[in-house]
């Protein structure tokens, strides 16, 4: 508070530009990188490591690696191991501010270590891919990689990464390619036979479809040593980024044993758990758990690997059928530009309610129920099962095609109608009414627990979020109550937590591809006195809004039609 004049001026604010993944790694799990190159590496070997990290940011892999190879309390000469050290590093970052606070940090390093300056560093400014594309050498010439890559969707990423992108991954990956997984193909081809990748990745990676053909390929040639799943633990604090920690190691050139992986699931003690796996430790406890699997566990379609007092459960369950085979599911309408076709009830043109249909938001979707009515609706250009032409919209209903034409403009930016799928005054993918308004079973698109809804007359529209109906076309009210009371249980919604993308606070993705999956016994197996009471408590639960009695006794029977043990049910978290 005095006037006297200070050495210093403060300190500028931090800033990540997390448009393009600038979230930045903890220093611990730098650290278990690190100690795991060490413990697994000679110790001349370790300290001549060949290290690059494709996406560097700050340096905090690339320093805490060289601080344990430089360790000055090993009898070592530290100016021939720091030399050789600080040279065999690259650092890659599309920032050019990360870069030189990468180059600032292991600078002082050096500096502290050998009392000079290093007479140079290999910290490169440049997009990744591109970089990668000039330097042919770099192909299999690192002992380690280690990153943390950016989690960017598809959208977020510019134009001309893109095109990039689709070239370098060419078959490796359908869809939307995430950033990450570009990143992670360049770690997987620039270390050496027998070196280590060392990553931090999605959760969605383990089971998302746009990585399985790199999920395959890591099986054929990798050995995965280490898998940590931390999508418990708040990483990146409210960035909701929910990730795993991912150690391969290339399979030498010549024929070698296959090690376990080791599989370490956290809840919390984050610390303590690395330790543990470090130390070669097998335990559980209720923090975490650590245990071995074979490397076959990899050549599944997805990588699912519950903890061992899930894993009878996980087996007890693929006996049973798979949704689909009942249910057709499917994705709600997809407007393009809910702000102008989704419009409240009130705002609606008198006499042109035809052209409209009550929309269910998800936040309205309870458990069991939906509302007997809603405050929005949504432009919904159908006559029973035919879609309307513009001339029949314009004419039959002039007050709302007046509205759409005040934001033609936006309409006509939408991408499927620049495209020409769709024309402009058209909703994306509105959905028939035979596959939208017909009794169904509604869930959120995300959801912290089960909240399937039944929609007894087919009367709502939904966006996005994922709508369920009978395969056979003859299926009566009561199948589609069976279904309610399985989907709402807690048994399904721990295959859903499997199975599912996770999302910022917790939160887990419902899509059509995922809820097909779910094991559920068939209806037909089920024994009509214990069929019989579970419809009655379905029934008594649709007509009461606050019954968690209810609904613990639905839980209970859905439970005993899987044959679930008191350990299971405890696993799951059932009441006990």
């Amino acid at each position: 508070d005095s006037k006297q004049a200070s050495f210093f001026s403060d300190l500028p604010d931090e800033s990540a530009n997390r448009e393009l993944g600038g979230i930045y790694t903890p220093h611990y799990i730098a650290r278990f990188f690190a100690r795991f190159l060490k413990e697994n590496l000679t110790p001349p070997l370790f300290r001549s490591l060949k290290l690059a990290d494709p996406a560097c940011g700050s340096g905090i892999f690339l320093r805490t690696t060289l601080e344990m190879q430089c360790d000055p309390l090993q009898d070592i000469d530290i100016h021939a191991v720091a030399g050789q050290a600080f040279q065999n590093v690259l650092g890659i970052d599309v920032e050019e501010t990360a870069c030189q606070a990468t180059r600032l940090s292991l600078s002082l390093l050096h500096l502290v270590l050998t009392g000079s300056f290093p007479s140079a560093l290999r910290i490169e400014s440049a997009e990744v891919i591109e970089y990668y594309a000039k330097h042919l050498g770099l192909k299999e010439a690192y002992d380690a990689v280690v990153t943390n890559p950016p989690f960017i969707k598809w959208d977020a990423v510019p134009e001309d990464w893109r095109q990039r992108i689709s070239k370098f991954m060419a078959t490796e990956a359908t869809g939307k390619i995430d950033l990450f997984l570009a990143l992670l193909k360049v770690g997987l081809e620039m270390v050496k036979p027998g070196g280590f990748l060392l990553y931090v990745l999605p959760h969605s990676f383990l089971i998302a479809r746009n990585a399985a053909k790199l999920r395959q390929r890591i099986a054929a040639e990798f050995w995965v040593r280490v898998i940590v799943d931390l999508s418990e633990i708040p990483v990146f604090g409210d960035v909701g980024a929910y990730v795993v920690l991912l150690i391969l190691q290339k399979k030498p050139r010549h024929a070698a044993e296959e090690p376990l992986a080791a599989v370490v699931h956290c809840r919390g003690y984050v610390g303590f758990a690395l330790q543990s796996a470090l130390e070669g430790k097998r335990t559980t406890s209720d923090f975490y758990s650590i245990h071995d699997t074979s490397q076959a566990t990899f050549r599944a379609k997805t990588w699912q690997v519950p903890p061992p007092s899930q894993q009878g459960l996980a087996a007890a369950l693929r006996r049973f059928t798979r949704l689909d085979d009942f249910l057709i599911v499917r994705e709600g309408f997809v407007t393009g530009a809910d702000d102008v076709f989704i419009r409240r009830r009130a705002d609606a043109p008198p006499g042109e309610e035809k052209a409209y249909r009550p929309f269910l938001h998800d936040r309205e979707m309870g458990r069991y129920r939906v509302p007997k009515n809603t405050k929005e609706v949504v432009f919904y250009p159908f006559e029973n099962d035919r879609r309307l032409e513009a001339t029949e919209v314009r004419k039959r209903f002039p007050a709302t095609w007046a509205f759409l034409g005040e934001h033609k403009k936006l309409l006509q930016e939408r991408a499927s109608v620049r495209a020409k799928t769709v024309e402009w005054w058209c909703p994306e993918r509105p959905r028939s009414p035979e596959n939208m308004l017909r009794p169904k079973l509604v869930s959120p698109h995300l959801i912290l627990l089960p909240r399937f809804s039944f929609d007894e007359t087919g009367q709502y529209a939904i966006s996005h979020s994922p709508l369920l109906y009978p395969r056979d076309p003859s299926s009566q009210t009561d199948f589609l109550l069976y279904f309610l009371a399985v989907l709402n249980s807690s048994v399904a919604y721990w295959q859903i937590a499997m199975l599912s993308h996770k999302y910022s606070r917790g939160y887990a993705m419902l899509e059509p591809k995922t809820l097909k999956e779910l094991r559920i016994p068939p209806p037909a197996e089920v024994h009509p006195s214990r069929m019989k009471r579970l419809l009655a408590l379905v029934r008594r639960r649709l007509d009461n809004s606050d019954a968690q009695d209810l609904e613990l006794d639905i839980d209970r029977v859905v439970a005993d039609l899987y044959g679930l043990s008191t350990t299971d049910r405890i696993e799951i978290g059932m009441e006990r």
